[in-house]
């Protein structure tokens, strides 16, 4: 079975988060792209880089581990299971599900669904 673009393009994005490459990651996102994540609702592109500009640097490894992934025309759905080591010492694991839009070549709207729990005990100061 031949992979899709729009599949390639949604795993590439998230390799390049989980090497911890910001500015690669954006390159491959519209300028009008929305960000939707728990806890913070709808961000445009610039809201959505400085909230993952800050929680980058914290994190010394990162490891994501494809658990699924189901394509529907422009739409890709990531199963993701997440393991971060920090740089306060603290394990952060949690279970994720990616929606991405894609047109035109780019992602035009990311969703991340996950437990805010975790990350609120992991990153907590």
């Amino acid at each position: 079975m031949e992979t899709s673009a729009n599949r390639l393009l949604a795993l590439e994005y998230l390799a390049r988060i989980e090497a911890g490459n910001l500015p690669a990651a954006l390159e491959l996102v519209s300028d009008d792209a929305v960000f939707w994540l728990p806890n913070t609702g709808d961000m445009d592109k610039a809201a959505f880089t400085r909230f993952l500009g800050a929680v980058l640097p914290v994190i010394r490894t990162m490891k994501f581990t494809i658990r699924g992934v189901t394509e529907e025309g422009h739409r890709v759905a990531v199963e993701v299971e997440g393991r971060a080591e920090l740089n306060n010492e603290r394990i952060y694991s949690n279970h994720y599900h990616f929606l991405f839009i894609i047109r035109d070549g780019l992602l035009r709207q990311v969703k991340e669904f996950t437990d805010s729990a975790p990350a609120v005990e992991a990153f907590r100061p």
